[in-house]
């Protein structure tokens, strides 16, 4: 097997599907563990291992849609994606592992989304 279909193909599907694997057994346990940390951190999180491997099983269309603007375009929608989705969604589901009853302040959510996101996305396109 060629080493480059390796690392541009098979590793970031392989890597999207261990992320879908960890959502599943989030998904699995979190019956148990909410009892600890509150259903909706879990669901915050199962997300977020979707949203990753969703993200790393794009990475090889990068390679297969061909030459300069195709591929450009693919990795910005990608960046964009990862900053913009799913870096405030983790942290929201760190905010709500707080042991209060309600879990994260509504504001802390709306920031952490509008504020957060936009920001992330400037960034990458400036």
């Amino acid at each position: 097997m060629n080493f480059n279909f390796l690392v541009a193909f098979l590793l970031p599907i392989l890597a999207g599907l261990m992320y879908f694997a960890m959502a599943a057994e989030v998904r699995r346990t979190s019956k148990f563990r909410s009892i600890m940390f509150g259903d909706i951190g879990f669901k915050k999180i199962e997300a977020a291992f979707i949203l990753f491997g969703i993200y790393f099983i794009t990475r090889p269309l990068q390679n297969i849609l061909g030459p300069y603007p195709a591929t450009l375009i693919v990795n910005c929608l990608r960046q964009f994606f990862l900053m913009a989705v799913i870096a405030p969604s983790i942290l929201v589901a760190i905010f709500h592992w707080t042991p209060t009853p309600s879990g994260a302040p509504r504001s802390s959510k709306f920031a952490a989304y509008t504020v957060g996101g936009t920001l992330m996305g400037i960034i990458l396109f400036c």
